[in-house]
Parts: C-alpha cells; sequence; structure tokens
C-alpha cells in the first residue's frame, strides 16, 4: 500500500521511508496518508485488526486485561 506522511500543524510532506513520528520543520505529528483505496476489512473488533494497512514496521502487541480489585 502505497502512502506519504503529512504533519498535521504545517502540512509539510515527508516520504514513506521518513524513520520519525515527528516533523522536522514544526515538531508536529505525522499523520499516514494513503493513495488508493484501502482494503475491506472484515471485521473490527480492537486496534489490531487495522495492522494489514498500517505501514510496515515492527509493532509490539500489548495484551490488555480486564481490570479487577484485589480482596
Amino acid at each position: 500500500m502505497e502512502y506519504h506522511l503529512k504533519c498535521t500543524k504545517c502540512g509539510e510532506i515527508y516520504s514513506s521511508k521518513y524513520p520519525y513520528q515527528e516533523c522536522t520543520k514544526c515538531g508536529g505529528l505525522l499523520e499516514v496518508m494513503y493513495e488508493g483505496k484501502l482494503p475491506k476489512l472484515r471485521k473490527i473488533s480492537s486496534f489490531w485488526d487495522f495492522e494489514p494497512i498500517l505501514p510496515k514496521g515492527k509493532y509490539k502487541h500489548f495484551e490488555v486485561g480486564l481490570t479487577r480489585t484485589m480482596e
């Protein structure tokens, strides 16, 4: 999936190979801007259902459980 990165503050554009999540111009966060149509996802029950369309990279999966009180 082709994409580029765009600063949410100043609009600066970076290539998909840019290795950071911050704009070097203003320090704003970079948003992934996909080119073309995204593939349809069958079920969406958590954030990780979007993993097939996320930019290439190593993502750490955190298992989040229910909170319970200690007795």
